[in-house]
């Protein structure tokens, strides 16, 4: 049997900002109420009293803060990292298109502070590196279909316990509050025991904040 306590759940799960200022303590429970009212009524074919949908909304509320999502736990083993000013390319795959890569992995020089890494889709690859190296690599390049090239890029790299991998969402409350704070992450990746995170140089120094904020409130 359909009840109002299901669709408030439903219509809640297409609504995350809204969960987050739950989260958080910001919500009016009889506005929010009020606001699912109408919707609440035409799926279940009946008038609801708002109590009864302010009562389901502050029963989730409770779930959610059992919930395991809302309890990351950080120690000393996570930190972050960043590096700005990279370009990436996404060039398609060929039959030649590795041995340039290798080429140009010969002339990465980590121990100076050189940045390189690539990953495969079932048609492209995309190739990120300091910007400073663009011009060997559009040499090595020269001959195969670059799709596109974006510069002005900036990374952070988070290192996580290995258990966080296992949480289910955890990658998701990383992203949510990136996404609440309005930054945008271009690319997120899991290697292992790090998180890998693209943005806009611009955006930067704020998701940096923004991540470093929440692994402080969640710091054990």
């Amino acid at each position: 049997m359909v009840t109002v306590a299901h669709i408030v759940r439903k219509q809640m799960q297409n609504k995350p900002f809204i969960q987050e200022c739950m989260n958080k303590e910001l919500i009016n429970y009889g506005a929010l109420a009020d606001y699912l009212k109408d919707d609440i009524e035409q799926e279940l074919g009946q008038e609801v009293n708002p109590l009864t949908i302010s009562m389901a909304l502050r029963r989730m509320e409770t779930e959610q803060q059992e919930n395991t999502l809302n309890k990351i736990e950080i120690n000393h083993q996570t930190d972050l990292s960043s590096k700005s000013h990279l370009v990436e390319y996404v060039v398609r795959k060929t039959e030649t298109i590795l041995d340039n890569i290798n080429a140009f992995y010969r002339d990465i020089k980590v121990e100076e502070g050189d940045y390189f890494s690539f990953n495969q889709g079932m048609l492209n690859l995309v190739i990120l590196t300091n910007e400073r190296h663009m011009t060997r690599i559009e040499e090595l390049l020269a001959d195969e279909p670059i799709v596109s090239k974006r510069t002005g890029l900036g990374a952070i790299f988070m290192s996580i316990k290995g258990k966080c991998r296992d949480t289910p969402g955890f990658f998701y409350l990383l992203t949510r509050s990136l996404a609440f704070n309005n930054v945008n992450v271009l690319t997120l990746t899991n290697i292992d025991r790090e998180v890998f995170f693209l943005f806009e140089n611009r955006d930067l120094p704020r998701a940096h904040k923004v991540l470093y904020d929440l692994l402080e409130d969640n710091w054990k």
